[in-house]
């Protein structure tokens, strides 16, 4: 997969079970998160809602303005 291509862990499951034609490991699991290789969950909820702040934040600026 290259470098920069962001995909969630099922997707990268997918990914995985068709290049390999098996399931990852819990370690490889855990070393593929550890290089980035795919977001966590976590980490797409969190962009999500400092996406917002920074949205309600242009807004309220944009008022003030």
């Amino acid at each position: 997969m290259k470098k920069g291509t962001f995909m969630n862990e099922k997707e990268w499951l997918d990914y995985f079970e068709t290049i390999n034609n098996r399931k990852p490991t819990e370690e490889e699991i855990q070393q593929a998160k550890a290089n980035g290789e795919f977001i966590s969950q976590e980490s797409k909820d969190f962009f999500a809602k400092s996406n917002r702040l920074k949205l309600v934040a242009i807004l309220f600026l944009k008022g003030l303005g």
